[in-house]
């Protein structure tokens, strides 16, 4: 296996801090994954992976890689060069984004992820961008008609203006 690079001992070290393991088993597994790691760069910076947009919204090959590296190495007991070390406020804001992600689970993780997610996208990569919060919303229902409801849309936009993932 190759050597760990600076992105995989990022998120390495968010899990280790979160006390969770990268899961990579099944497909919900790997939707999970990627939007973590697709949230821990918006919080932390430093990852600059380039996510596209994929069916269940933001996704990028090279994600789901590090995955499997995370997961073998998290079996090891490996030192985290310090310069690879996210600053605990980081880390603490990530959990709690996370922790209030799996508060909403009444329909599951995996559909909140990827609400949370593809709002997000829309309206900070997407091209062109919706800027604002009707259009993200209508956006989100042209590529994914009816699979979220706008009570749920306006909850997860709601999360993510707390957090100051988006600014509306």
């Amino acid at each position: 296996m190759r050597a760990m690079g600076r992105r995989e001992f990022l998120i390495y070290n968010a899990f280790e801090f979160l006390g969770e393991k990268a899961n990579m088993r099944t497909l919900d597994d790997r939707i999970n994954f990627q939007k973590r790691v697709y949230f821990l760069q918006h919080f932390a910076g430093g990852l600059d992976y380039d996510f596209g947009w994929y069916t269940y919204g933001p996704y990028l090959y090279d994600v789901t890689l590090a995955g499997y590296r995370v997961q073998a190495w998290q079996n090891s007991k490996i030192e985290v060069p310090e310069m690879t070390q996210l600053p605990k406020d980081t880390l603490e804001q990530y959990r709690d984004f996370l922790t209030e992600t799996r508060s909403m689970s009444d329909k599951g993780e995996r559909y909140w992820v990827e609400l949370l997610s593809s709002l997000h996208f829309l309206y900070v990569a997407s091209n062109p961008r919706p800027y604002d919060k009707e259009k993200t919303f209508d956006t989100l229902e042209l590529i994914k008609p009816g699979r979220f409801s706008e009570e749920d849309k306006g909850r997860a936009w709601e999360l993510l203006g707390k957090y100051n993932l988006i600014h509306s």
